[in-house]
């Protein structure tokens, strides 16, 4: 198991919790990342989610950015998608992608980490499906920005 594995989750489910997947709504309503690192705060509290320092900025920065430019994240699964329209995803692999989007193109994280633990978080969190297609998606993602 990654170490990151865990915000990884509190990540997916903390965008469960805001009433995600509308990426663009979060956009404007956390613009200041002020609210949202209070709004982190306040989710950790009432869930009981221990992460230590490094898994904590980790989580921070993967939904901040995945916030702040979810439109090119968006227009990027798009482009990547084979007979497929994004609001035809469900929220869970709509989420994942959009989070693992993100940690591939604003990350260090090498691209095959981010799609082994995607596809882990497909497994856990989506349907019969999800780990697979998730996979092709990134896949395709990453070569496109040379990241495998």
């Amino acid at each position: 198991m990654n170490i990151y594995r865990p915000a990884r989750e509190f990540c997916l489910q903390f965008f469960f919790h805001t009433q995600i997947p509308i990426f663009k709504e979060l956009g404007t309503n956390y613009a200041d990342n002020t609210e949202l690192e209070e709004t982190l705060g306040l989710y950790k509290e009432t869930t009981n989610t221990l992460l230590d320092s490094k898994l904590n900025k980790f989580a921070s920065e993967l939904i901040s950015n995945t916030i702040k430019n979810s439109e090119k994240i968006e227009d990027t699964i798009v482009k990547n998608l084979t007979n497929w329209k994004i609001d035809r995803l469900s929220k869970v692999d709509k989420t994942i992608l959009m989070m693992s989007c993100a940690e591939i193109l604003y990350h260090d994280t090498k691209a095959n980490i981010v799609i082994n633990e995607a596809v882990e978080l497909g497994k856990k969190f989506g349907s019969q499906d999800s780990a697979s297609f998730i996979n092709g998606v990134l896949d395709k993602i990453a070569k496109t920005y040379e990241k495998l």
